[in-house]
C-alpha cells in the first residue's frame, strides 16, 4: 500500500508538471513589416533672404527688397499670397575678430520665406 501511495503521487505530481508546462508554453508571436507609398501632393519650400550691410535700416532695406522680389516672381508663376508664409525679419550686429581685437563688420539681416506648392507641374 505505501508502494501504491508513492506511486500515486509521483504520478499526481507529473501531471500537474505537464499541466504546467502546457499553461506557460501557450503563446502567440507575430511579426510583420508594412510600407505605405503615396504620391506627393504638396510641396513645401523654404526660402531666406539675407544680407549684410554697414547700417541696420540698409541692411533691412536690402532683405525686403530681396523678399518682395521673391514675393512677385511666386506671383507670376500662380502662386497667391495664402501659398506664402513670411517670418520676421531677424537684424544682428556683425564682428570681425583680427589679432585679438573686435572690429565691427556691419549688420547682418536675414528672413525666412515658406512657400506651400499644390501644383507640384510648376516645381522646376
Amino acid at each position: 500500500m505505501k508502494n501504491s501511495l508513492i506511486v500515486l503521487i509521483l504520478a499526481m505530481l507529473y501531471c500537474t508538471t505537464l499541466w504546467a508546462q502546457e499553461q506557460n508554453s501557450r503563446q502567440v508571436s507575430v511579426t510583420g513589416n508594412g510600407e505605405a507609398l503615396v504620391d506627393a501632393d504638396i510641396a513645401i519650400v523654404h526660402l531666406a533672404a539675407q544680407s549684410q550691410q554697414r547700417t541696420s535700416a540698409a541692411a533691412k532695406e536690402e532683405v525686403d527688397n530681396q523678399v518682395n522680389e521673391v514675393i512677385a516672381a511666386l506671383e507670376n508663376i500662380g502662386l497667391t499670397e495664402d501659398d506664402l508664409s513670411a517670418g520676421q525679419i531677424s537684424l544682428s550686429p556683425r564682428y570681425d575678430y583680427r589679432n585679438n581685437r573686435q572690429e565691427f563688420a556691419g549688420y547682418f539681416a536675414s528672413r525666412s520665406i515658406q512657400v506651400e506648392i499644390a501644383d507640384l507641374d510648376i516645381l522646376n
